[in-house]
């Protein structure tokens, strides 16, 4: 049907037929200024003037192509996705493509006088410095042979040293000195030989860290890889483990994996001092303030009070091991900070509603306390001392149960008894001084 400008079309629709439930749904008018012919030759004339229900995928396949191809922009992308669909192989994983060759022709190279870059100096070659070029005997000249030197098989030169370090963190003894080209310390010829094995598996296993770690716990080949000796030295936990370790304890740890970083809560001031970002990042809230250390937010100019206080180095410096260190800060931050406060309440918690519900005596709780948070029980003199101050606390709180009410507050759950609100604040500080143990900090 040919119109003219101005011309008007008046539709009048009308249906019956023997089926009540055949209805129609929906209709569509389409309009077109094309010279192309209003139908296709394989397109169904009337594909919704059926007596069979909805249309098939097989009719209507035709009318979507016949609609969608009346745009010319459209009509271009169909034909870019048809030649994709000729060109492209059976089997997309077969494609090669080069990331990065040796220039056939190297760029020459100069020092800059006194770093000017339009003072140009003397022709330097690329090389390894001449220290790391002995150590490696002249295998590697440049920084593609230095990779393959580190990562070649016959000398899994990386794989050793993190399985070295693995089993140095596993059994506490020293086993590479970094500082000295990560040589062996002791000549311990089977523990070099088990290092040796666990490094060519981890090597073998897509150098899986989980599977290594895995590996080195579960190996049978060396005893004393599995099991403390007598002269095992206690290591200091690390400061993302000593906050991982009190949520663990606490129950409030969120153990979902992945996830964006997240900033923690900040002392007043702290975070505005940063110089790099104009505004101050939003802290966490909810479930992601019981987050592992992982995801915690490491910013270098405004970084967390108490990883800080408890060693973690910064970022703008590579370590090739963490120091361990023992301040008078550090006992502060285990006895004031907010973060550590409020697990230990939660930990107290735990272990004071599990000791009512099996009616534990106060003897029984403080060992199972002490089992969990230092790995071991009380020795006598210890017990006799915390003992004496858990009698000591419960008659101040119950004195003083506006104080109860400060410490409780916030906590996940209450009793209600006055007599319980005082005994449990006693247990929590009780716990906190637990906490602020050396052995706590001790793995």
């Amino acid at each position: 049907m040919e119109l003219e400008p101005g011309d008007r079309l008046h539709f009048s629709l009308g249906q019956s037929g023997d089926d009540w439930m055949l209805t129609m749904g929906r209709f569509q008018i389409s309009t077109t200024n094309s010279d192309l012919p209003l139908v296709d030759a394989d397109l169904p004339s009337q594909p919704w003037n059926s007596q069979q229900g909805p249309s098939s995928g097989a009719s209507q396949d035709p009318l979507f192509e016949y609609y969608l191809l009346r745009d010319p922009h459209d009509q271009q992308l169909a034909d870019s996705i048809e030649t994709f669909r000729k060109l492209a192989p059976d089997d997309p994983a077969s494609i090669m493509a080069m990331v990065v060759r040796e220039s056939e022709t190297r760029r020459a190279t100069r020092v800059m006088e006194r770093g000017d870059y339009e003072s140009p100096g003397e022709v330097v070659e690329a090389r390894l410095p001449s220290w790391l070029s002995r150590e490696l005997g002249g295998e590697a000249n440049n920084r593609a042979e230095f990779a393959r030197w580190l990562f070649a098989e016959a000398k899994p030169i990386v794989a050793r040293v993190l399985a070295a370090r693995v089993v140095q963190r596993l059994q506490g003894d020293v086993v590479l000195r970094p500082e000295a080209g990560n040589s062996w310390v002791a000549p311990d010829e089977a523990l070099q030989r088990q290092v040796n094995r666990l490094a060519i598996r981890f090597a073998e296993s897509e150098w899986s860290f989980k599977h290594l770690v895995r590996d080195a716990v579960l190996s049978r080949g060396d005893s004393h890889l599995v099991t403390p000796h007598e002269h095992r030295a206690a290591r200091q936990l690390e400061s993302e483990m000593i906050r991982d370790t009190l949520l663990a304890q606490s129950g409030l740890l969120h153990r979902s994996i992945g996830g964006r970083s997240v900033v923690m809560p900040q002392p007043l001031g702290r975070s505005e001092g940063a110089f790099s970002r104009a505004e101050v990042l939003p802290t966490a809230a909810g479930k992601e303030l019981y987050v592992r250390g992982l995801y915690v937010w490491w910013q270098r100019t405004s970084p967390m009070p108490f990883l800080v206080q408890f060693g973690t180095p910064a970022t703008n410096q590579c370590e090739t091991i963490r120091l361990e260190t023992r301040t008078a800060e550090q006992a502060l931050s285990l006895l004031n900070d907010p973060m550590v406060y409020d697990h230990i309440r939660h930990i107290a918690l735990n272990h004071w509603r599990s000791g009512h519900q099996e009616s534990w005596s106060d003897q029984r709780l403080l060992e199972e306390t002490s089992l969990s948070l230092l790995g071991r029980d009380p020795t006598s003199d210890e017990a006799e001392r915390l003992e004496a101050l858990l009698t000591e606390l419960r008659a101040f709180y119950l004195a003083n149960p506006e104080l109860v009410d400060d410490i409780l507050t916030g906590v996940l759950w209450t009793p209600d008894s006055v007599q319980d609100r005082s005994d449990l604040a006693a247990w929590i500080m009780l716990t906190r001084v637990l906490v602020n143990t050396p052995d706590f900090l001790k793995l």
